[in-house]
C-alpha cells in the first residue's frame, strides 16, 4: 500500500498478510514496502489499527531469496518537510526474512526526514513482534529494527505504551549484525519515550561484536526517557554478543533524562569478551539517571 501525499491522509484497519517473495536473483535488490507514505504532507495524518502480517500463522509475511540484498519495512513514512503524523495501535508480526546478504535491513516501523521536518510525531500502542532476518554483516550494523526514527528535528515528539520483542537475528555464521527494538537518529531530535516494553530479542551471530540493544540513541538533542521495561538475555544462547538495555551515542550539546526504568540483562556465555551494560554511554552528552532499576 503506497500513497504520496501532498494534503494529509488517514490508514487505518487494513490486513496485509499472506505474502511469500520468492526467487534466486543475485543483481539488485528487494524492497518490500507493506505500507509507504512519501511526500509532504500538510495536515495532520494518521496511520492506525493496520495488521501486518498475522498473530497467528507464523512466517505470514517471507522472503525466501537467499541473495539479493533486502531492505524491508512494514511501515515507512517518508518525507521532506511536513505536518504531524500519529501512528498507533498498529500491529506488525510474524514476518521472516531468509536473506543472507550483508547488506539486508529490517524495519517494522521507519520514519525518516530527508530535509529536517519537525512535525510532531506519536507512535504509541504500537505492537511489532516475531520479526526475523537471516542477513550477515562482516562489521557491526543495526540489522534488525522494531522502531526506528530517523533525520526527523523538533523536540515534542512521543515514543510511548509500544511493546517489542522477537526481534530476532537467526543466521550462526561469523557475523555482527545487531538487533535493537527502539533507535532513534537526529542531532536536533527530542522528546518523550515511555512506558514501552522491549524484551525477548534475540541475536544468533558469533562474529567479534554482534549485538542486542533495547534502545538505541545514534544522536539526539533532549529526550526524558521513563518507566520503559527492557529485559535482555538472549533468550538462552549461550554465543557472545553485546547485551545493552539503553545504548547512548548522543552528541555533546545533548541532554538525556532516564528516570524509573527497569532493565534486565541475563543470561550465559561459553567464551568471549563482548560486554553487556544496562545502560551506556559512548558520548559527552549531559545525562540525569534517577531512580531506575538495573
Amino acid at each position: 500500500l503506497a500513497a504520496t501525499v501532498n494534503g494529509s491522509y488517514n490508514i487505518q484497519n487494513n490486513t496485509i498478510a499472506g505474502i511469500t517473495i520468492a526467487g534466486t536473483t543475485v543483481s539488485g535488490g528487494i524492497i518490500p514496502q507493506w505500507i509507504q507514505i512519501q511526500g509532504t504532507p500538510a495536515a495532520n495524518s494518521i496511520v492506525s489499527n493496520n495488521l501486518i502480517g498475522s498473530t497467528t500463522t507464523a512466517n505470514s509475511i517471507r522472503n525466501n531469496a537467499p541473495s539479493p540484498a533486502v531492505v524491508s519495512f512494514a511501515i515507512r513514512h517518508i518525507i521532506t518537510t511536513g505536518a504531524a503524523i500519529t501512528m498507533n495501535n498498529n500491529t506488525i508480526q510474524n514476518i521472516t526474512d531468509f536473506s543472507t546478504n550483508a547488506s539486508s535491513v529490517n524495519y517494522g516501523i521507519l520514519v525518516i526526514g530527508t530535509n529536517g521536518p519537525s512535525g510532531t510525531i506519536t507512535l504509541t500502542n504500537n505492537t511489532i513482534r516475531n520479526m526475523s532476518l537471516n542477513n550477515g554483516p562482516a562489521t557491526p550494523v543495526l540489522s534488525n529494527l522494531g522502531i526506528s526514527i530517523q533525520g526527523y528535528a523538533g523536540l515534542t515528539h512521543d515514543i510511548s505504551g509500544n511493546t517489542i520483542n522477537g526481534i530476532n537475528l537467526t543466521n550462526t555464521g561469523f557475523f555482527a549484525g545487531y538487533a535493537v527494538g527502539i533507535q532513534v537518529q537526529g542531532s536536533s531530535l527530542g522528546g518523550t519515550m515511555s512506558k514501552n516494553k522491549i524484551y525477548d530479542l534475540r541475536n544468533a551471530n558469533t562474529g567479534p561484536a554482534p549485538g542486542v540493544g533495547g534502545i538505541y540513541f545514534s544522536a539526539g538533542l533532549n529526550w526524558t526517557v521513563s518507566n520503559n521495561m527492557i529485559s535482555l538475555s538472549n533468550q538462552g544462547s549461550t554465543n557472545n554478543v553485546d547485551l545493552t538495555g539503553i545504548s547512548d551515542v548522543m552528541g555533546q550539546n545533548a541532554i538525556a533524562n532516564f528516570y524509573y526504568n527497569s532493565i534486565y540483562i541475563g543470561g550465559t556465555v561459553t567464551a568471549g569478551a563482548n560486554n553487556s551494560y544496562p545502560y551506556v554511554r559512548y558520548s559527552n552528552s549531559s545525562v540525569n539517571i534517577k531512580d531506575n532499576i538495573f
